[in-house]
């Protein structure tokens, strides 16, 4: 028999409808991003409009150092924070506190092959 796994995300901002999108935006030199329903995607860009146009597009600046690329499979994220005893739920994205301890022990170079 087969199994249909279907994941549904949820709007960032009132936690209860359906998100469509997710959008990203940069400030102060750090990048985030939200799912959002239809309402609250309309609200960002018609907010945003008045910055964009005012704005100029800048090139991305060069990094000083090479950047480290880290897959973060929710799974892997997942199994790791469990096998350390970090609290994480079974389903759903993974809290950004769970994410940035998957992260910095790849960066650390104590992450196990397992979690890779």
């Amino acid at each position: 028999m087969a199994t249909r796994r279907v994941v549904t995300l949820s709007d960032d901002l009132d936690k209860k409808s359906v998100a469509i999108d997710t959008v990203e935006w940069g400030y102060g030199k750090k990048w985030y991003n939200a799912d959002v329903n239809e309402e609250h995607q309309r609200e960002f860009y018609d907010f945003m409009e008045r910055w964009v146009s005012a704005g100029r597009v800048v090139p991305e600046p060069s990094p000083a150092r090479s950047r480290t690329t880290v897959d973060v499979s929710h799974a892997k994220v997942r199994a790791y924070c469990k096998a350390q005893g970090i609290p994480i739920s079974d389903s759903g994205r993974p809290s950004v506190a769970a994410i940035k301890a998957y992260v910095q022990a790849w960066l650390d170079e104590t992450l196990p092959d397992e979690f890779r």
